[in-house]
């Protein structure tokens, strides 16, 4: 059974205290954990709803975006890692870069670019386009 097709309450019920206890441990030390993410996204229906718009608007070539606005502290990030897992879950290439002016100018192409490349991440451990 994926963890897809589970509850929240089917989840903990499902997963042992080591997993659960090294999840916590893992968000507290700011670090991410895939298991914590997927017991602590609130409004998940609505974020798969929008996702699942998304690739069908790619499939049938459509332009498609997600624009995750809030406050700080208010689970963007959190939000963002659920979508990322969800996409490289389903097969998809991601990258994920905060485009903090300290950080990665928006308007430095170059960097933007060169960061995009660096932290891009394949489906199911691939390493190369051509196996994707």
């Amino acid at each position: 059974m994926r963890m897809d097709d589970l509850n929240f309450q089917d989840l903990l019920n499902t997963t042992d205290n080591f997993k659960l206890r090294k999840a916590i441990e893992r968000l507290r030390e700011g670090l991410f954990d895939s298991l914590g993410v997927r017991l602590l996204t609130t409004g998940e229906e609505k974020l798969t709803r929008a996702f699942d718009k998304g690739v069908k608007a790619l499939d049938e070539n459509s332009p498609a975006h997600l624009c995750v606005c809030g406050a700080y502290g208010q689970g963007k990030s959190h939000s963002l890692n659920y979508i990322k897992q969800r996409a490289l879950d389903q097969n998809f290439v991601v990258s994920y870069i905060n485009l903090d002016p300290r950080q990665v100018p928006f308007h430095n192409f170059k960097g933007v670019y060169q960061a995009l490349m660096k932290a891009m991440e394949f489906p199911q451990g691939q390493t190369s386009f051509a196996s994707v």
